[in-house]
Parts: structure tokens; sequence; C-alpha cells
């Protein structure tokens, strides 16, 4: 479902998606969910049912990027690390890929991704900006 939600994009940001799944991001096929898995991601979108359950039975070495709310808490109560966009810029500049983030953000909210004035700014604090 990701997946298809991936390809579904359409305007610009289209030929970037597109190039990433050619060039980076893998596809793989779903792992099956046991029952009681299945009755705690019920609730959610498909896309973040699937994305959890992917994530659930790889127990190493992952880390879960969705900005869902209700798909993060059921992520939160199955012990699986994850992070939203933001977080993944606070990385990304700690880590020392960015140098600032501000303008990411800035440039997200132009394009209709929607963030609150109070996040923007408490992310802006947490990166030093």
């Amino acid at each position: 479902m990701v997946y298809r939600e991936l390809l579904g994009k359409i305007g610009p940001e289209s030929d970037e998606i597109d190039k990433a799944l050619n060039n980076f991001i893998k596809t793989t096929g779903l792992p099956q969910t046991e029952g009681d898995l299945q009755n705690v991601i019920s609730d959610l979108d498909e896309g973040e049912k699937q994305a959890i359950a992917l994530a659930y039975s790889h127990s190493n070495d992952i880390l879960l990027l969705m900005d869902d709310r209700a798909g993060r808490e059921v992520a939160y109560k199955l012990h699986i690390p994850v992070t939203g966009l933001l977080g993944l810029l606070l990385r990304l500049k700690e880590k020392g890929f960015i140098q600032y983030i501000g303008s990411f953000i800035d440039e997200l909210n132009q394009k209709g991704y929607w963030l609150s004035d109070d996040i923007i700014q408490a992310v802006k604090n947490l990166a030093g900006e």
C-alpha cells in the first residue's frame, strides 16, 4: 500500500519519488501477521498497518518513519522505534548531513505539508536555530 501511495503522487514530487523508488527505496513482501498484532493494528489505514507489520517483523536495526499520529501510537505500544519527518531532519542535522533544517521545514510548509507554528518553533529550538 505504501508503494501504491507513492506511485499515486502527482506533481513535481512524483519525479523525485520515481527516482528514489528506482535508486534506493526497496520494496518487499509483507510478513504474515499473527492474531495479536492484527488486533493492535486493525483500526489503522492500510498503509500504516503494513508499515508497522513490516517494522514489527524486523525486530532489530529498524526505525519506522511515520507521521500519522494513530500509527505512531501503535508503534510505541509495540516498542517499535519511530520518528516522523521532522525527527528525521533533526537526526540528519545531528549527524552533519545537513546544516540547517529551518529551510527544509519552510519548504515543506510551502508545498502543503501542514505543520503547526508551535511544532515548527519547537523543532527549530531543538535544532538550535
